[in-house]
């Protein structure tokens, strides 16, 4: 087996479990949340290493996001951070869609990936003041977006 074969094998591996890992959130949150950082961030290597085209890659990246979002939003329908995480669920989703339509990843530095670092912190402490979380979360995702998406850094 040719090493392209294995990795388009491991592949479609990382990008079912990707569909199938959000329903854990209801019984296991803070594994799935886990789990659905670790395969996000190296399922664009495997594409890399598959061959595929880089907005090919892209688009089925942000849609796999969108739908592990859909699910963190769902999760939190009754809590009392439900409002706020639908603000940055929008927010996060304008930009996914303006940045697949314009294949422009540089979109994503003005519409950084905040709800899940909030949703991780609202996880680990969840008495911890929503303006507080906000602004933690902001800030790490201004980094992590500028990490991925503008140095040279090679985080996979």
């Amino acid at each position: 087996m040719s090493k392209n074969r294995r990795f388009k094998i491991i592949l479609i591996l990382v990008e079912v479990s990707r569909i199938g890992l959000p329903f854990l959130i209801f019984t296991h949150p803070l594994l799935a949340l886990i789990c659905s950082l670790l395969l996000d961030n190296v399922d664009g290597q495997l594409f890399y290493e598959a061959g595929a085209k880089w907005s090919y890659y892209n688009t089925i990246d942000k849609l796999l996001d969108y739908w592990w979002y859909v699910f963190i939003v769902l999760y939190l329908w009754n809590a009392p951070i439900f409002g706020m995480a639908l603000v940055l669920f929008l927010y996060r989703s304008i930009g996914q869609f303006i940045g697949i339509f314009r294949k422009d990843e540089k979109i994503y530095r003005w519409f950084p990936n905040i709800l899940e670092w909030f949703f991780l912190l609202y996880l680990l402490f969840p008495h911890l003041n929503v303006g507080i979380s906000l602004v933690i979360s902001l800030l790490w995702s201004i980094f992590v977006e500028w990490l991925i998406h503008k140095s040279n850094a090679h985080i996979v």
